[in-house]
């Protein structure tokens, strides 16, 4: 795993020196922040995580732009004493719109959906994704502000996937709140 991050970091600032000579239409960065996880159901709670990997964005005007991000999300909830931990690598993919503040601030709005893979966790001694579904997609959203590249921002996913074959099955519910550095 460690090696995967290294070579998307090497490939991505390969990437930002290629694009920093551009019209800025393209911009990437990195992302990291903390998750206030759960999952749908009367008996989950939630559970502190974090959020950490680089950001994308493609403008098609002053105004409008198509956001993604590639990051691992550290997920989960609480079921009683238990900790259900679970680690995905997530690729939202939001279309966005900023609106100027003042000079050097803007504010920014983005919607849209997102697919995961489950890729670690434990659960009570167990890897959760033995009795968890590793495939996650839903539908999220960001707000946040803008000033000299960095971006401050909170938003909620909802998953739309059933986290088990069961029925009325959890499905993932997550707030993040984070921080990104747009190159």
């Amino acid at each position: 795993m460690k090696k995967f991050f290294f070579i998307v970091t090497l490939i991505l600032c390969g990437a930002t020196v290629a694009f920093a000579q551009s019209d800025k239409k393209f911009r990437i960065g990195a992302t990291g922040g903390m998750n206030i996880s759960s999952t749908t159901g009367e008996y989950a709670d939630s559970k502190i995580g974090f959020q950490i990997g680089v950001r994308g964005e493609y403008n098609f005007s002053e105004s409008l732009y198509l956001g993604a991000a590639l990051v691992y999300d550290h997920k989960g909830c609480k079921v009683e004493d238990e900790s259900v931990n679970a680690g995905y690598i997530n690729l939202p993919i939001h279309f966005g719109y900023k609106i100027s503040l003042t000079e050097n601030l803007w504010g920014f709005a983005e919607v849209g959906p997102y697919f995961a893979y489950g890729i670690a966790g434990k659960s009570e001694g167990e890897k959760t994704f033995d009795y968890w579904e590793k495939f996650d997609a839903g539908i999220g959203g960001r707000l946040g502000v803008e000033i000299s590249n960095f971006q401050i921002h909170v938003g909620y996913d909802y998953g739309l996937t059933d986290l088990m074959d069961v029925e009325d099955a959890a499905k993932n519910t997550n707030i993040m709140v984070g921080v990104s550095y747009m190159f």
